[in-house]
C-alpha cells in the first residue's frame, strides 16, 4: 500500500506526460510518430502478455468490472524500476479529463480499434520502449 501511494505521488510530482510536449525531459523519446507517453502497464501473473504486447506493438483493454465500454488502460509515467511490466509511447492521444496517474483510451475514439478475433476488446498500437 506504501509503495502504490509513492509510485502515484512520484508520478503526480512529475511533469505531465500526456501531452508529448517537445519540453517533455522522459527517457523514452516519446516524439515524431508516437508523441504521448510515457505510459506503462504493470504485469498481472502473466509475463506473456508482456511478451504479447512486444511482440504486437500493441496494447489491448476491455470493459472495467464496473464500466460501460471497452477501453485501454494504463498508468501515466515511466514504468517504476524493479516493477515487472512494459513502457511504452503512442501516437493516440488518452481521453481528456481522466486522473492525472491514470491514461486510458476509449471505444470509438480515434486510433482505438477493434481487435480482431477479441469481441469486447479494443487496442490502440504502441511503442515499447522497455519491458521488464
Amino acid at each position: 500500500m506504501i509503495d502504490s501511494i509513492n509510485n502515484i505521488a512520484q508520478i503526480l510530482s512529475s511533469t505531465d506526460t500526456r501531452t508529448g510536449s517537445e519540453e517533455d525531459d522522459n527517457d523514452c523519446e516519446c516524439k515524431g510518430d508516437y508523441p504521448y507517453g510515457p505510459f506503462h502497464r504493470k504485469e498481472s501473473g502473466s509475463p506473456e502478455v508482456v511478451d504479447q504486447i512486444v511482440a504486437s506493438q500493441q496494447l489491448w483493454g476491455t470493459t472495467r468490472r464496473d464500466g460501460f465500454d471497452p477501453a485501454v488502460k494504463a498508468w501515466v509515467g515511466p514504468l517504476p524500476v524493479g516493477i515487472a511490466g512494459v513502457e511504452f509511447c503512442t501516437r493516440v492521444s488518452p481521453e481528456p479529463n481522466q486522473a492525472p496517474w491514470l491514461a486510458t483510451w476509449y471505444q470509438g475514439s480515434p486510433g482505438v480499434f477493434p481487435v480482431p478475433n477479441r469481441p469486447g476488446f479494443v487496442g490502440i498500437d504502441v511503442r515499447t520502449t522497455r519491458a521488464q
